[in-house]
């Protein structure tokens, strides 16, 4: 079961065990190297593709809540919706991928 693929986005794919590998090592990564609470809200602004699902993986293991956010979407209305969920910073994980 672990060597079958978990996901598949345009021509790139990950097994289970590749993808429980690269959330692990995310998790682990945001929550030694950041502010982040487990329990809060992190919000993730990055395109759609895998890179996206591991992070939205490691924010749930991690302990918090994920919040989806379209680099597409104006400064504002991103800005809006970090405050609408009471996030004090945007974390957009991305550079630790």
């Amino acid at each position: 079961q672990s060597q079958k693929i978990a996901i598949e986005l345009d021509e790139q794919s990950l097994t289970y065990n590749e993808l429980l590998y690269y959330a692990q090592c995310l998790s682990l990564e945001f929550l030694t190297n950041s502010n982040y609470i487990p329990g809060n809200v992190a919000c993730q602004c990055i395109d759609r593709s895998i890179s996206m699902f591991i992070g939205m993986l490691s924010i749930i293991m991690a302990g918090g809540s994920y919040c989806s956010l379209s680099p597409r979407d104006h400064e504002h209305r991103l800005q809006s919706l970090i405050e609408q969920t009471q996030n004090r910073r945007e974390r957009n994980i991305r550079r630790w991928l």
